[in-house]
């Protein structure tokens, strides 16, 4: 732990706005520890941004609050020491964070959302390199100059905000320093364990004087003045003048003679400052050190009462919702004195006697510190709550006390089961039995009209109470007199005026005249009546289970059942209105408050102060309190204190996401729509609204306009995602709400664009049709293709059997009338016709078979044509004793042609065969088949007699070669020689 000389003191900030006179004699604090978030509940000051979150420091690094998440930010540098780290939090003039860490200086970054080392000991202003850090470090923010300034063992320096440089003063030693306080804003002083140093920040002039005191605390409460503490626990005031140091004065500051650990200033109503102390045996004094005025002392058993357990205050500091933050080592504690204060009060001896469940509290009629203490079912306790002791007992077992009240001449009237009490000033006790009207008979509420006479609603009717005999006379309902009360059961009642009295029973409400003694009027709804009260105006406000009714000259004039964001009302039995004129309701959520001149309603729970939410009913007393009664104590209040206006919520976008990925936003500078791309679209919005009292009475609607239809209920979540946005253009929407609909709010704004896919933009689907259009253009064009090459076919195919096959034909057709007629004339002229006519059909066989073999899918290879042409070869020259040979490169046969393709390579070999066989008288024939760089080549080569390839010819078949080889776009050459014999080349494709 860190010794009392290492202990941080802050300057608390000025209230915005006038508080209360004087403080409660009781505040109520919350404590944040490790439990509720915290990173270490050693907690060494806390600061507040200008989105009012509360920045605290402890030894783990920095923690941000907003009432229910709590943020920790790490402070990472590369030095070293050897103690525990000193961390502190600080707000620059411009409202920046900043933070340090033993002589580290480290700046916020709402963009990275992270703290950035500014200066660190390494620089050599400092120290030398890698040297661990064993000196003191003090800082002070100087918003006048715009500056930090820093003192260590090495000297003063001075780190400005604007440029980011660290610059020397000529103040280069200290002893060890450990507080810088500014006294005016050209003067600082710089307390040391040995010395107090002036400088001036103007001039860079400086002067020292030994320190009279090893104590550490010196704090500044006002110009040119500051005071300190010393060994002795006294606290001394110096001023400085003319650059003089004047004597120490003895003040009368902390007349406890208690230790001081940490100071700070808060200003009262008049203007006048006053000091908090937080002392060393953890109490909080407050002084008024200009009327040396003792406002209060927060001690010890007070403290535990409210929930305040700490050791020592290291920092005190007020925000500007009038929190008071309390940094201690034990957690970070909160109150808020311009709250609604409830207080409690408890009554240890109801667990020693073994009861339960106070049913009311008066204060005693002429002695303020006395209070009578009803309990439901041992009887009456008169107790003295300064001495916490019991000054008298009325033990009524099994009485079951209902209501206590005093009349008018100081007399107790208790109402019982059993029997009506009344108790005098004397304490002497006067009987009135009501077991001869029914046994345990149950009486809830009595009042006195002007006649003194006692009116007491019970489960019978109405009882008077005559006045001074005593005389017990019952009001019942009466079916043949119209005029009667409406129900037997009365449970409440209250005075109209002073002639009519209010009824509240299980059939509506009664106007009862009690000098006819007869029912006036009945207004209402007739059923069940939990509650009523009559305002100052003679207004009536009647609670049913459900509903709750303004009635005003006898008239029902408005009802409500429900409050708040549409929550039901649900009544329970107590209602009442206080002096001035507000109402307070027992319901089964809470204490509900009513202020009917603005119909707003705030409820009050646990949160608040409570003991319970649940609680039996509540009285408001002579003494101007209202009671809430539990089991083993009470609840209590001023409803005339002073309440705090309404909120205004300030709803906060604080990060926005990217599939799970935080993006780097400033969100009180971004203007343009964020761009997001549509392969990120999985976003998420976080926003907060920072409040410390009853933050889970805060929910959220949200809407994304461009995707939602409407508002979209968040209920108490602060977070949302969307997956999936079409692009375009959104804005992200949220508003705070309260649940009781008191506090207004902002609506906080966030506008993005979401890139349009690729595949949903118009150009894409433009793209799209004209694929589309094209495809069915393609095969549109394809099928005219397919239909054009089919007919091409069957053109071929019947030129072809014109050609080949028909002319034939008509030669066999004229061979055999020549046949026929020579028949008999000639017969060897008839034998000629018949060989030519077979010579012919054979002919025609061949070229249907070369038609067929062409048009036949199976036969697509060049394999085919391969197999084709050499049982043609081999066929023709066999008779001519012609040796053959063929060379044909593999790959040659793997491929696949077209059909038109096949028939004219074959047939250009077939003529160039037949050619070869029928003209050149060769011996020798050799057909090579290859293919180089991708083109068929086709060699054709005999060894005949050759001829001459320029001389012209009569026969048709080397032209009918080169139109078909023209055709498939190949080439087709001839070399030939006499008696070397002829060549052909076929090349296809290149």
């Amino acid at each position: 732990m860190l010794s009392k000389k290492n202990l941080l003191l802050s300057v608390l900030l000025l209230w915005p706005c006038v508080l209360l006179a004087q403080l409660p004699n009781n505040l109520l604090f919350q404590r944040y520890s490790t439990h509720e978030g915290l990173s270490d509940n050693y907690v060494f000051n806390v600061v507040e941004d200008r989105q009012h979150f509360i920045w605290a420091s402890t030894f783990q690094g920095i923690d941000r609050l907003d009432g229910v998440e709590v943020r920790h930010y790490s402070l990472i540098d590369s030095s070293q020491t050897d103690a525990q780290p000193s961390i502190e939090v600080i707000r620059d003039y411009k409202g920046g964070i900043w933070a340090t860490r033993n002589a580290n200086l480290f700046k916020y970054n709402p963009v990275q959302d992270q703290f950035e080392l500014k200066v660190q000991t390494k620089n050599k202003e400092f120290s030398a390199n890698n040297k661990k850090i064993k000196q003191k470090f003090a800082l002070l923010h100087d918003s006048h100059n715009q500056c930090f300034w820093i003192a260590s063992e090495k000297g003063l320096f001075r780190y400005q905000i604007e440029t980011k440089r660290l610059e020397s003063t000529p103040i280069r030693s200290f002893s060890t320093p450990y507080k810088i306080i500014s006294i005016n804003t050209n003067t600082l002083i710089i307390a040391t364990n040995e010395e107090w140093i002036s400088y001036d920040t103007r001039t860079q002039k400086s002067f020292r004087i030994p320190k009279p005191s090893t104590e550490w605390v010196i704090y500044s409460t006002k110009a040119n003045h500051w005071i300190y503490s010393d060994e002795g626990r006294k606290i001394w005031e110096i001023s400085f003048q003319n650059s003089q140091f004047s004597l120490p004065v003895l003040t009368e500051i902390n007349p406890e003679r208690q230790e001081i650990r940490s100071i700070a200033t808060l200003p009262n109503q008049t203007g006048a400052k006053t000091l908090w102390c937080g002392l060393v045996t953890g109490g909080l004094a407050v002084q008024d050190t200009e009327n040396k005025n003792h406002y209060q002392l927060f001690n010890t058993r007070i403290n535990e009462i409210n929930g305040f357990h700490y050791r020592r205050i290291l920092n005190i500091f007020q925000d500007s919702k009038h929190n008071i933050w309390l940094s201690t080592d034990q957690g970070l504690y909160r109150a808020n004195p311009t709250k609604f204060q409830i207080q409690k009060e408890l009554f240890p001896f109801f667990r020693k006697l073994n009861i339960s469940r106070v049913r009311q509290i008066v204060q005693h009629a002429s002695k303020p510190h006395l209070e009578w203490v009803a309990n439901s079912n041992y009887g009456l306790f008169l107790y003295d709550k300064v001495r916490q002791k019991i000054i008298k007992s009325f033990e009524m077992p099994g009485s079951g006390i209902t209501q206590i009240k005093y009349d008018r001449h100081g007399r107790l009237w208790v109402l019982s089961a059993k029997m009506l009490t009344i108790i005098d000033a004397q304490l002497r006790i006067k009987i009135i039995t009501t077991t001869h009207l029914k046994p345990n008979l149950l009486c809830w509420r009595i009042i006195f009209d002007r006649y003194d006479n006692a009116w007491i609603g019970s489960e019978i009717g109405l009882l008077k109470v005559a006045f001074p005999t005593h005389t017990l006379t019952v009001h019942s309902p009466d079916i043949t007199d119209s005029q009667s009360i409406s129900h037997a059961f009365v449970y409440d009642l209250k005075k109209l005026n002073n002639q009519k009295i209010a009824l509240a029973t299980r059939n509506g409400v009664d106007i009862f005249d009690i000098d006819t003694e007869k029912v006036a009027e009945k207004i209402g709804p007739r059923q069940n009546v939990f509650a009523l009260d009559i305002d100052s105006t003679e207004t009536m406000w009647v609670a049913y289970s459900n509903e709750f009714l303004k009635i005003s000259n006898h008239q029902v004039v408005k009802s409500w059942k429900s409050y708040g964001n549409n929550r039901a009302l649900r009544f329970k039995n107590g209602l009442s209105v206080d002096k001035g004129g507000k109402l307070w309701m027992n319901t089964n959520d809470g204490l509900l408050h009513f202020d009917p001149s603005t119909e707003k309603f705030q409820l009050f729970t646990e949160n608040d102060g409570l003991i319970s939410n649940y609680f039996y009913g509540f009285i408001y007393e002579n003494n101007g309190n209202l009671y809430l009664n539990y089991e083993e104590g009470v609840n209590y209040f001023d409803p005339l204190q002073a309440h705090i206006p309404p909120k205004i919520y300030e709803t906060l976008l604080t990060d926005f996401s990217l599939l799970d990925v935080r993006q780097g936003i400033d969100f009180r500078k971004q203007q343009s729509p964020f761009k997001v791309n549509y392969d990120q679209n999985i976003i998420t919005f976080h926003y907060s609204v920072v409040e410390f009292d009853q933050p889970e009475k805060i929910t959220f609607r949200y809407q994304l306009e461009g995707f939602d239809k409407g508002w979209k209920n968040g209920n108490t979540r602060r977070d949302v995602s969307y997956t999936n946005l079409s692009g375009g253009h959104y804005t992200f929407r949220v508003q705070a709400l309260s649940s009781d609909g008191n506090v207004a709010s902002n609506i906080a704004a966030f506008p993005i664009f979401v890139t349009t896919p690729y595949y949903r933009s118009w150009w894409f689907f433009g793209l799209i049709f004209c694929g589309i259009s094209s495809f069915f253009y393609g095969l549109y064009r394809y099928r005219l293709k397919q239909i054009l090459k089919l007919q091409h076919l069957r053109n071929s195919i019947s030129r072809d059997l014109h050609d080949e096959v028909g002319s034939t034909l008509s030669s066999i057709t004229m061979l055999s009338e020549s046949a026929k007629k020579s028949i008999d004339i000639d017969e060897a002229q008839t034998r000629k016709f018949m060989e030519s006519i077979t010579t012919n059909a054979q002919k025609v066989l061949e070229n249907m078979d070369d038609i067929v073999w062409a048009i036949n899918p199976k036969d697509d290879s060049l394999e085919s044509i391969v197999l084709r042409i050499k049982e043609y070869a081999y066929t023709i020259t066999e008779t001519k004793d012609i040796h053959l040979s063929f060379d044909i490169d593999q790959r040659f046969q793997k491929l696949k042609v077209p059909m038109k393709t096949r028939q004219n390579l074959y047939l250009i070999l077939k003529e160039s065969i037949n050619n070869a066989v029928k003209h050149s008288g060769c011996n020798e024939l050799k057909i090579t088949l290859k293919i180089e760089k991708k083109a068929l080549n086709m060699i054709v080569q005999d060894n005949g007699q050759g001829f001459d390839v320029l001389k012209p010819t009569l026969r048709n078949g080397l032209e009918n070669m080169r139109q078909r080889a023209e055709e498939l776009d190949g080439k087709i050459r001839i070399d030939s020689q006499k008696n070397k014999g002829t060549t052909i080349y076929i090349q296809l494709g290149s």
